[in-house]
């Protein structure tokens, strides 16, 4: 009876094992799995935004490369414009009445033809057109600027020259200007030049000029030759809106001879010779003093002669090369 009993408790204690071991199977697992699972798949999300938004962030910024074309030649573009392929703009000072042809853009036939208008007045002239490439001592090898002259036939009236430069795929001709007659203008190979002439029985004017690589020019200082009173041209230097009865007067019969130098925004004056009569002279001496209250600098000779020092090699002047013969058309009077 025993017996039986035992085995009744030891069969009800291994059902219970049982039962205990298969509850084991159906628990919950551990809270810190749990977690941690839901942190992978917090940063699986994380990630999936992140390159979500380096997608979108990288198709915001990416923009389209602009073309890059590759510049032409200089030489390239000077011959296309003589042969009327290209154009050049005009840049100069809208405001400036003096300037001819006006700013703008022209192709070479067009700009040839204001040109020719301008200076033949409906004379029915004949002109030469001309053209030359240097490369100023101001720039680097490369630098080539195209000048193009139109020659007059009759040399009682003015000749024109421009400087045509290429810049970033264009041709621009910042400085151009027109001399003859009583005027000169010398260039050479170096870029520099000597441009001057008369400006009546008392005065004579000459200007030292560099072209730049950009087609401008520098000048780097302007002189004037002035006898008695034709010195008053000082007085418009120092002061270009001066009022002429501002300006002191000379005896008729003054000798009183300077030469004019502006240089770095400064006027330099010396004097060559006054007159033997001391009253005149007294005068002289007074309109020389009037130009110092003005500003102008008294230098002697030797200092004015560094003032107007040039490195200038007279052996290389500028050969041109004919394009064509121009006949202008004749007006009626």
């Amino acid at each position: 009876m025993k017996k039986k009993i035992l085995m009744l408790m030891m069969c009800g204690m291994l059902s219970v094992s049982m039962l205990a071991g298969c509850a084991g199977n159906t628990a919950p697992e551990d809270p810190r799995a749990a977690v941690e699972d839901e942190d992978d798949e917090e940063e699986e999300e994380d990630e999936e935004e992140t390159d979500t938004a380096g997608v979108e962030e990288d198709e915001t910024e990416a923009e389209p490369e602009e073309e890059t074309v590759e510049a032409m030649p200089r030489s390239d573009a000077y011959d296309m414009f003589l042969a009327g392929e290209m154009e050049v703009t005009l840049i100069n000072d809208e405001d400036d009445e003096y300037t001819a042809p006006d700013p703008g853009t022209y192709t070479y036939e067009e700009l040839r033809d204001a040109v020719v208008d301008e200076l033949d007045y409906g004379m029915g002239g004949e002109y030469d057109v001309k053209y030359a490439l240097f490369t100023p001592n101001t720039g680097e090898e490369g630098d080539d600027i195209l000048a193009l002259l139109v020659e007059n036939h009759d040399p009682s009236f003015l000749n024109w020259i421009g400087f045509i430069s290429y810049n970033n795929g264009k041709l621009e001709l910042k400085y151009y200007v027109e001399f003859g007659y009583r005027s000169y203008l010398d260039l050479y190979y170096t870029g520099e030049m000597l441009y001057g002439g008369s400006g009546g029985a008392g005065a004579h004017y000459q200007d030292y000029l560099k072209v730049m690589p950009d087609g401008s020019v520098e000048v780097i200082y302007e002189s004037a030759y002035l006898y008695a009173t034709w010195c008053d041209d000082v007085f418009y230097t120092l002061d270009p809106t001066m009022d002429f009865s501002q300006i002191p007067t000379l005896d008729a019969e003054s000798e009183l001879e300077m030469t004019r130098v502006t240089k770095d925004g400064k006027v330099y004056i010396c004097v060559a010779a006054w007159s033997g009569n001391k009253s005149i002279k007294e005068q002289e001496e007074a309109y020389v003093q009037a130009l110092e209250d003005l500003g102008a600098v008294v230098v002697e000779a030797d200092v004015l002669e560094k003032l107007m020092a040039n490195d200038i090699d007279e052996s290389k002047t500028m050969t041109w090369k004919d394009i064509e013969t121009v006949q202008a058309e004749a007006e009626e009077f």
